[in-house]
């Protein structure tokens, strides 16, 4: 007799489950995007950019001073401030980046100290809702190194 109570209730509960796997269609869909094609949006939609412009210059050995200017309305709607420096132009996070530095909203400038000798590449982005949403152009700078053996 139990049997026969447990076979209802398990064709019951098929069905149920069942009901939750069929296909819906939302009528709000969300767009599907993937990192290459959100890093090639922001790379067309930034150049000549005149939202957010990024400049810098060398400090010293392995150190460099980024100051940047966002539009007023890009400096109302931006948390944070991210620094993204890459080995190749147009670095983006966290896509194509080798170093990151999340600043507060309210700066526009900072020094970097310890960087790697070498060309880098650096841009920066408005942080919002834990993501970057507007990218300057790239700024290109040779990192001068520590000099060894007095040479």
């Amino acid at each position: 007799m139990t049997h026969l109570r447990i076979l209802p209730v398990s064709i019951f509960a098929l069905i149920l489950i069942g009901a939750g796997c069929s296909e819906k269609t939302d009528t709000n869909p969300i767009p599907e995007v993937k990192g290459d094609s959100v890093t090639e949006q922001n790379e067309e939609n930034n150049e000549n950019n005149t939202e957010l412009t990024l400049t810098g210059s060398i400090t010293g050995t392995n150190s460099v001073k980024l100051a940047w200017s966002p539009s007023e309305t890009l400096a109302e709607t931006a948390e944070q401030w991210m620094i993204v420096e890459g080995t190749e132009t147009n670095p983006t996070y966290p896509e194509k980046y080798r170093y990151y530095y999340l600043t507060d909203a309210s700066y526009r400038e900072r020094n970097w100290k310890n960087l790697p000798t070498g060309t880098s590449y650096f841009r920066i982005c408005a942080w919002v809702d834990n993501a970057c949403t507007v990218y300057s152009d790239t700024l290109s700078l040779e990192i001068p190194g520590r000099m060894q053996n007095g040479k």
